[in-house]
């Protein structure tokens, strides 16, 4: 485990990684990364994917491999055209519905109906387009 990283995903897109031995007794996170901009995490042993929600409605099911052995994705992060609102971590087996919301308008969708996607640009897929100045938000159900 003394190799194993964490893999923080910040706001504006970008991605912190920690050695679990660099992380102190009684300090959780190195100060360069500001708490309040964490958005997830992400552990080698944790989950087999990750489903990144944004503003725009899209939603992306990436593999949580590529954010921790892909050294170009560790480096420049996530699709960050659209600002994350929602990060969830899942096993391949598990199947959730998440429901979206943009102003009154709402729709649920299962996890297992969104394609994984392999890159880091991706925008994955469409769920409700907002208007004006609304954001599309997403919770499991």
């Amino acid at each position: 485990m003394t190799n194993s990283r964490i893999v923080l995903l910040l706001s504006g897109g970008k991605l912190g990684t920690i050695k679990v031995e660099d992380i102190k007794e009684n300090i959780f996170l190195p100060a360069k990364f500001d708490q309040n901009n964490i958005l997830g995490m992400l552990t080698e042993n944790g989950s087999d994917e990750v489903i990144l929600g944004f503003n725009s409605g899209h939603l992306a099911k990436i593999a949580t491999n590529n954010f921790i052995i892909n050294r170009k994705i560790t480096n420049n992060g996530y699709y960050s055209d659209s600002e994350l609102n929602f990060v969830k971590t899942l096993n391949v087996n598990l199947a959730l519905s998440i429901k979206a919301t943009a102003g009154n308008k709402e729709m649920t969708l299962k996890t297992i109906e969104i394609n994984q996607k392999k890159s880091r640009f991706s925008k994955g897929i469409m769920t409700l387009k907002p208007k004006n100045d609304e954001i599309t938000t997403f919770e499991i159900i």
